[in-house]
């Protein structure tokens, strides 16, 4: 990878961050355009998770609090805290939230990684893990030992390599415990109806897909695949277009954005405006001009 190449590739990682909020403490990438790596601090997020062409390892340096990331191929719900590891796969894209924390990220180009360590990698092979919220003291201990080795030697010396397998090792070999996926069907009719006007009755509060599985008496997982089945939405995206369009009918009343922000469940107007700005393509005020 030519650097020309290579500092794209680096602007364009920092720039990911700088989109969710972030501004990293730490921020490296090789020039071999194999890893990039990053530590910052993330406040409260929800909403859609931007895909990435890279496998995202993720390690919580500090914080406890609540995550969920919900795609076509994978569901993860529940409590992370430091020392927990997260994976995302490659164009993999997400909605879903996380409590404000701290995280190690670790950005790897499994094809350009392949060819440098003569091992093949399949995405297929992380499916399980990257459902999962691991509490494993190695991957922990392998994480943290790589973010203090990159600290002092950059990305490119032997042993980052080294411990980069021995964590994909780690998660490949990791298998749920729970059934295989079966194949869902869409909601019925009484399910859907009562998922849309449950979501509806509750734009303004912090809806979580748990509440309104409760509804369907399904589990997460089952539900977030039939409501999508049904409606062409995960539940999520679902709520923040019908956010949106609550928000444009405000819009058009008088009500200021912080109001609007507020009423469909933002506690945060930059960050209603930049939901608003991801689905309409224009900031709230520039979509009333």
């Amino acid at each position: 990878m030519n650097s020309k190449t290579w500092q794209q590739e680096h602007d364009d990682f920092n720039h990911r961050l700088t989109k969710l909020g972030v501004k990293p403490s730490l921020s490296l990438s090789d020039p071999n355009g194999l890893i990039q790596l990053a530590h910052a601090d993330f406040e409260a997020f929800e909403g859609n998770f931007e895909s990435s062409k890279r496998l995202m390892l993720n390690l919580c340096t500090a914080g406890v609090g609540k995550i969920g990331r919900f795609s076509e191929q994978t569901q993860l719900e529940g409590i992370i805290r430091s020392g927990d590891v997260l994976i995302a796969l490659p164009n993999s894209k997400a909605q879903g939230y996380f409590s404000r924390t701290s995280m190690l990220g670790i950005a790897i180009t499994l094809p350009a990684f392949e060819n440098t360590m003569d091992k093949k990698l399949c995405t297929d092979d992380f499916l399980p893990a990257a459902s999962s919220i691991h509490r494993d003291p190695l991957l922990g201990a392998v994480m943290t030992a790589l973010w203090r080795d990159a600290e002092t030697h950059g990305l490119t010396s032997a042993f980052f390599e080294q411990g980069i397998l021995v964590i994909f090792n780690q998660l490949a070999n990791y298998r749920k415990k729970t059934s295989l996926i079966r194949p869902v069907k869409p909601l019925s009719g009484n399910n859907l109806k009562r998922s849309l006007e449950f979501i509806d009755s509750r734009l303004g509060s912090n809806l979580r897909v748990a509440a309104v599985a409760k509804e369907t008496n399904l589990d997460i997982r089952t539900f977030t695949r039939a409501f999508r089945a049904a409606t062409g939405y995960a539940p999520f995206e679902y709520l923040t277009m019908r956010r949106m369009e609550v928000a444009k009918t405000l819009l058009h009343k008088g009500h200021t954005v912080t109001e609007v922000a507020m009423i469909v469940g933002y506690e945060n107007p930059s960050k209603f405006s930049a939901a608003f700005r991801r689905l309409n393509g224009k900031a709230p005020k520039e979509w009333l001009a």
